[in-house]
């Protein structure tokens, strides 16, 4: 058998599981509107680990992964960092099955991909007590341009954004449906994503803390405090918090890693740099806004910048769109600041390290998806005014006011 007749054979086998396992899973969970759509959307990642991505100009981390799992299948122990070898291992599992080319592992991760809008919407139920659809949240984490190629891409961020909603919905629902036993498969993902994604793990935790301190306050106090007071409280237990952590901060070590990450045409804000901890306080909300938001119009000198920068207006979108749905809309108040917190610790985090719109545009897919779920019932009311445009007859309202 030639190498191309084996390696098409591969690349079918992955096809075919992929397929078989999304059609179990759409089954019993998400409906028929994810059945669909998740079917097409998981067709289209296929098509473009096949098509696409063998094509473009650039490999990203894809070499790396691809040489760590080819060392690890010959029983040499690679060398890098932990989180590298952690998805080269599962590369290599992958590699064992079907084959040693990337495109099988790209394939698996445009199922991991599709299979990300599940926990997603649950994630948004929880938040929303009175949310009757997801359908707009399934569709926005199936298609979000850039996400969805980056998510097909052969290296560890679909498994990331898995792991990381997962978690985030077992334990948002066993808070709502009082069902502490959901909380024990946290456990094992808390491992994986400590192993891929240690950082996450850090923003997760600090979510967890905020909201048992605030559910501890509503528990102990007769009347339940203001969502205005409990921000006001998390703000002062901030500052007074800083200058404990900020000293022990590693800025040698934050400071090389951001430099790093300068090299190359795509980087901005490289005239930053950090002395000390008091640096990168005042850096931070700065780098947050240009993590979440950048690349702007100025910084376009290429076309993977200029795909970025048309997603910079629809970012500022759902970015209002969240605050208008966690202002006018009822929400599960715990399950709001522990998400709160977990997005305002992400983009501090990696905004003080990121310094590359390439890694940027990577590192905060988690970061969109939550915006995305914060923004549900206006979400929900675009897709409704969509099935009414297209004929369609629209279902009762998403949400209620408070």
């Amino acid at each position: 058998m030639s190498p191309v007749a084996a390696l098409s054979l591969n690349v079918t086998a992955a096809v075919a599981v992929v397929i078989s396992v999304f059609i179990l899973v759409s089954n019993r969970v998400g409906g028929t509107f994810y059945r669909w759509f998740g079917g097409l959307a998981l067709l289209g990642h296929v098509a473009t680990s096949v098509f696409v991505l063998p094509s473009l100009p650039f490999r990203w981390d894809i070499r790396k992964f691809h040489e760590h799992a080819i060392h690890l299948l010959s029983g040499v122990p690679p060398e890098g960092s932990s989180t590298v070898n952690s998805f080269a291992a599962f590369q290599s599992l992958v590699y064992t099955v079907f084959g040693t080319d990337p495109t099988t592992v790209s394939i698996i991760n445009g199922l991991i991909g599709v299979l990300i809008a599940v926990p997603a919407a649950d994630l948004a139920k929880q938040l929303y007590p009175n949310l009757n659809s997801t359908d707009g949240i399934v569709a926005l984490i199936l298609y979000f341009p850039l996400p969805f190629l980056f998510l097909t891409i052969p290296i560890r961020d679909a498994l990331n954004v898995l792991v990381l909603f997962t978690i985030l919905a077992l334990a948002a629902r066993g808070y709502r449906t009082n069902t502490p036993s959901l909380w024990l498969p946290t456990i094992p993902l808390f491992g994986m994503l400590s192993l891929l994604r240690r950082e996450l793990v850090f923003a997760i935790l600090c979510g967890v803390g905020v909201a048992a301190i605030i559910y501890t306050i509503e528990f102990v106090e007769d009347s339940p405090p203001s969502t205005e007071s409990l921000v006001a409280l998390a703000g002062f237990g901030g500052l007074v918090s800083l200058p404990i952590v900020g000293p022990r901060l590693p800025v040698v070590s934050i400071a090389r890693r951001m430099e790093y990450r300068t090299r190359g045409g795509a980087a901005y804000l490289e005239f930053m740099q950090y002395d000390r901890w008091f640096d990168m306080l005042l850096a931070a909300p700065t780098r947050a806004i240009y993590f979440q938001f950048a690349p702007f119009p100025l910084h376009v000198t290429s076309t993977f910048d200029f795909l970025a920068a048309v997603m910079t207006p629809v970012l500022a979108l759902f970015a209002l769109a969240a605050y208008r749905s966690v202002s006018n809309c009822k929400t599960d108040r715990i399950i709001l600041f522990g998400l709160a917190t977990v997005y305002i610790v992400g983009i501090l985090g990696y905004g003080i390290i990121d310094a590359n719109f390439g890694t940027t545009v990577r590192h905060r897919i988690p970061f969109t998806f939550l915006l995305v779920v914060a923004a549900a019932p206006v979400v929900e009311r675009w897709e409704q005014s969509l099935r009414s445009w297209v004929g369609d007859r629209p279902r009762h309202d998403s949400s209620q006011h408070e």
